[in-house]
């Protein structure tokens, strides 16, 4: 075992056997994000700034969309949807429509009204809007007064480095939006994911991005059994009881650590290892209900699967970190 945070261990041999699988199968076989898929994101044609607002902004919301009994879900006319892919919908309809949305100015004075007007729709209402409207307005007054109003001075400051001594580096730059201070810096990166993947920011240091570790992330890495819960914490995970702040981080560190070594022992990207386990976590490694093991590429080394007992994974609702 590895050392991890208080009350989570590193499971070094199971990392090792989830690599050898990733090994096998290739980067081929791994479910991506098509960051150009104009249902979610900008057309290719859109401006640089406006595309990094957009993606500074969405990703602040991108938090705890459904909750227990109150799922985000609406039929639009091109398809349903429901979590993130419906926020995304919702926001690549509002940049088209009205992409000033987006703007510094805009965000700054955002009204809950205005807000609800373009992410509410056919009675699927967004938990905590009151929450989000602060972020965004926090992201709108900050951007005028410390980056001259453009996400693009952000970038250039961190001079392409994601972690520099001394700083500041990109993820020190964000820190200042309330809506990326998350010590476990899952916004953060997830915003670093879809950039790099635009082509919008090359990093000088690659190897310092990591996972955006959320709550599909950490079911996962418990089910395959690359971090262990013991003693406190393992009660009240396996109990379903809501763990405090520093619980949360602490287990969400440890999953972040182990992907990294899982990145590294696989040679996989730590950007397309996330896109293929936030799908499967959506998709097959469910919380809710029996998961698709049958389905799943890691099922003859998923400790989970061997066991038959699926965790679901840490309780922790009140949080506008992931």
């Amino acid at each position: 075992m590895v050392a991890g945070d208080e009350g989570v261990v590193i499971r070094g041999g199971a990392v090792e056997q989830v690599a050898r699988v990733l090994r096998e199968k290739g980067v081929g076989s791994l479910n991506t994000l098509d960051l150009f898929d104009t249902r979610f994101y900008p057309p290719r044609s859109a401006g640089r700034e406006d595309v990094l607002r957009y993606f500074l902004v969405m990703v602040a919301l991108d938090h705890r969309l459904s909750r227990p009994g109150r799922r985000y879900e609406a039929c639009l006319p091109d398809g349903c949807y429901h979590g993130a892919d419906l926020l995304y919908r919702l926001g690549a309809k509002t940049f088209l429509e009205d992409p000033g949305f987006y703007s510094p100015a805009r965000l700054a004075s955002l009204t809950i009204d205005g807000f609800r007007s373009r992410f509410e729709i056919d009675g699927a209402s967004i938990p905590d809007p009151e929450i989000r409207v602060m972020l965004l307005r926090d992201i709108g007054f900050k951007l005028e007064k410390l980056y001259d109003g453009r996400v693009g001075v952000v970038l250039e400051r961190s001079g392409g480095w994601i972690r520099r001594w001394p700083g500041p580096g990109l993820l020190d730059l964000l820190r200042v939006f309330r809506a990326y201070e998350d010590p476990v810096e899952k916004k953060s990166f997830l915003f670093i994911k879809f950039i790099v993947g635009r082509g919008l920011y090359q990093p000088r240091d690659p190897e310092n991005i990591d996972v955006p570790v959320d709550n599909h992330l950490v079911r996962i890495a418990l089910r395959l059994g690359i971090i262990e819960p013991v003693g406190e914490t393992r009660r009240l995970i396996e109990e379903w009881v809501e763990v405090d702040r520093e619980t949360d981080t602490a287990i969400r560190l440890a999953a972040r650590r182990a992907y990294r070594l899982l990145a590294r022992e696989s040679g996989v990207p730590p950007t397309l290892l996330d896109d293929h386990l936030w799908i499967h976590g959506r998709t097959i490694c469910i919380r809710d209900g029996e998961p698709r093991c049958g389905d799943c590429m890691f099922r003859m080394v998923c400790r989970a699967n061997a066991a038959k007992q699926y965790i679901r994974e840490h309780r922790h609702y009140n949080t506008w970190y992931y």
